[in-house]
């Protein structure tokens, strides 16, 4: 098995071309990814790419690729409850941003999260497929297509011309390699969510106090029996649950589902890391319970969209923390722990090979 062995500020690897951090050339790279969203996990995986980077050496400027919004004041008035609550986060942590798309980089990098959906990019998706870059300079790190299949043939010659300019293709999900692989006769190879690029430790801006008696939710969006389900799970258990996001309006126009209920990115990672349990659909809830080694369980939201769940489950010998009824979930938390010296020990062989295949991508 390719794997790299980092000590000393040296990376080894069979697959590696490059063995002294030193010896690599520091770079200008500009990213292009889905940040500016109300979503934790969009903005937590574009701070890991870019911090990874930094950390490097290197400098890094994020690319704003939207477009300009139809309805602008609806626009203000969702940032106003949506938005606002990453600015001091941005502000804190995130590179440089930049509207210019001419600026010049040296490598113009996509990924991660499912920039290739074109579902999510929809009228920009061919910003994500880096059409503005120069040709012999785009890699993708981690990109994703979101779904378990590609929905869009008409548009496939097209995605397989984007596709041929790149130099080096990473994505998220096996299930991405299999998709350039027949819908556009294109090689790529598979890593780890950027998030895993750093340790739980470089995510706590703060002391965490764990306690015993707190079952966190993070769940992506209402619904009421869910809602009641857990209630009882949290008796069950004897914990007092911490919903991360559950307040919203409904009775505004055109502001279906808007949550008013958003924390603060550094409290929405206190919450998870100094929770016993952990009860999640959202991927990146799940990513973060494993970084932070809790005892979780996820419920599959969108069977279209479960691949990026299943296949991080799958490598890391965790499906079973994958579940379909709330006795399911009180039995995992009751009787089935999860042994994390385990499985971080498998997380750290998938994560120094992701780190390989980036130092190959950059080199």
């Amino acid at each position: 098995k390719a794997y790299c062995q980092i000590a000393f500020g040296f990376v080894t690897c069979n697959g590696c071309s490059k063995a002294k951090k030193n010896s690599w050339k520091i770079m200008k790279i500009g990213i292009v990814t889905i940040y500016n969203v109300p979503n934790y996990g969009a903005i937590l995986q574009a701070y890991s790419l870019a911090e990874y980077l930094r950390r490097e050496g290197h400098e890094v400027v994020l690319f704003n690729v939207d477009s300009p919004k139809r309805h602008p004041y609806i626009y203000k008035l969702k940032r106003l409850f949506k938005l606002g609550f990453i600015d001091k986060f941005q502000q804190r942590n995130y590179p440089a941003i930049t509207s210019n798309l001419n600026e010049e980089v040296d490598i113009y990098m996509v990924g991660s999260d499912q920039v290739w959906n074109i579902e999510i990019t929809q009228a920009d998706y061919d910003k994500y497929f880096l059409a503005f870059a120069l040709h012999n300079r785009k890699v993708s790190y981690a990109a994703s297509f979101g779904n378990n299949e590609w929905d869009f043939p008409s548009k496939r010659n097209e995605i397989r011309g984007f596709l041929s300019a790149f130099k080096y293709i990473t994505v998220r999900e096996e299930m991405g390699v299999n998709i350039l692989k027949d819908e556009f006769n294109m090689k790529g190879n598979c890593v780890l969510d950027p998030c895993f690029l750093l340790g739980g430790n470089d995510f706590l801006f703060g002391k965490i106090i764990e306690s015993k008696k707190i079952l966190v939710s993070y769940k992506l969006s209402y619904d009421r029996f869910y809602d009641l389900e857990l209630r009882k799970l949290g008796k069950m258990l004897g914990c007092k649950v911490n919903r991360l996001r559950y307040k919203y309006v409904s009775s505004l126009p055109n502001c279906k589902d808007l949550n008013v209920g958003y924390c603060d990115v550094e409290e929405w990672l206190y919450s998870i890391a100094s929770a016993s349990y952990v009860v999640t659909d959202s991927f990146h809830g799940m990513v973060f319970s494993i970084l932070f080694k809790k005892q979780f369980v996820i419920f599959p939201l969108n069977p279209k969209r479960s691949s990026r769940i299943d296949d991080l489950l799958k490598k890391l010998n965790m499906l079973h923390r994958k579940v379909y009824s709330w006795n399911d979930a009180n039995n995992l938390f009751g009787s089935a722990p999860i042994d994390y010296s385990i499985v971080h020990e498998r997380l750290s062989i998938l994560r120094q090979k992701s780190i390989c295949e980036l130092q190959n991508m950059l080199s």
